[in-house]
């Protein structure tokens, strides 16, 4: 049960990977006004299609108890840019304050990639260590924008901009990034990424805030071994099942809230109701992939080629 409850630790998972996989897609990108573009249009048709659709399921559950800052910030996704002393009512999509974090480290990105790329070995370890300290100190990947849920280390944080404070998790994975294409680190069987990611299970279930959050740090392993693999690990990784579950794992993390609160109002919290959430949750989400999500993207890169 600690475990499940930990399922805060998944967002951790999720930042790192994306400052893993966007500093291995972008790392030798020679930024200007053109490739600064191309990438926030690649941004923006990656997640606004998808998270306004999920507001427009969600709409009607919150209209009762609607307030004005939540409205304004969830449709400019920026929820979760003011310190979480600041943050009050009930949000739209709750889920969507780690799509608000994400949106910053798009913002961050091209700045934070043409400094990391300049270090070497040594100093992208070092780095690599602060990063993995910060995270554990400030219990990082249990800290979410919810008022009288966490307790920070320190008063003063409750004062940082929300957003800021997670940061750390999107460096750690764009240090990891770095260093593996320092070398060509290969592993030729999934014994070292196992062990990892049982570690990872084994932390997760303590009741320690400070052991959990050292359970996140070694989410960047199982990362960094998966990318280093060959073999089994790639294959499977690699099987049409997996490609289709990844691309539909946005939908999935983004609906699911508003998928659950429907079929709670529908069933009257019945056991049927709890049954049929992540069949429901799973099948709307490849659904929306396949028949609105990657489409859209590309209608609006194509618009975007065009006008160039």
């Amino acid at each position: 049960m600690n475990f499940l409850r930990g399922g805060q630790l998944g967002v951790s998972f999720f930042f790192i990977l994306s400052g893993f996989i966007l500093t291995y897609t972008y790392s030798r990108t020679r930024w200007d006004q053109r490739t600064l573009t191309d990438f926030g249009v690649g941004r923006v048709a990656r997640i606004v299609p998808v998270y306004y659709l999920s507001l427009l399921i969600a709409l009607p559950l919150f209209l009762p108890s609607a307030s004005l800052e939540w409205a304004a910030g969830s449709l400019l996704l920026v929820q979760s840019w003011l310190p979480t002393a600041m943050f009050g009512g009930t949000p739209w999509n709750g889920l969507a304050w780690s799509l608000s974090v994400e949106a910053l480290f798009y913002l961050l990105f091209p700045a934070l990639v043409l400094v990391t790329r300049r270090l070497g070995p040594k100093a992208l370890g070092v780095a690599l260590v602060v990063t993995w300290m910060l995270m554990v100190g400030l219990r990082l990947p249990r800290t979410f924008p919810e008022p009288g849920v966490i307790e920070f280390v320190h008063p003063a944080l409750e004062l940082v901009p929300f957003a800021l404070l997670r940061v750390p998790e999107f460096i750690s994975g764009m240090l990891l990034a770095h260093l593996y294409f320092c070398r060509a680190w290969r592993f030729g069987n999934g014994v070292l990424l196992g062990t990892a990611a049982a570690t990872v299970v084994v932390l997760a279930a303590t009741d320690n805030e400070f052991v959990r959050a050292s359970a996140a740090v070694l989410f960047g392993l199982v990362i960094f071994v998966a990318a280093s693999s060959e073999g089994s690990v790639t294959r499977l990784l690699g099987s049409r099942a997996f490609v289709l579950l990844g691309g539909a794992s946005y939908g999935i993390y983004i609906f699911q809230g508003a998928i659950y609160a429907w079929l709670d109002r529908l069933f009257d919290g019945g056991l049927v109701g709890d049954l049929l959430v992540w069949p429901t949750v799973i099948g709307f989400s490849v659904l929306v992939f396949q028949k609105y999500e990657e489409p859209l993207r590309r209608q609006i890169r194509s618009a975007y080629r065009k006008r160039h």
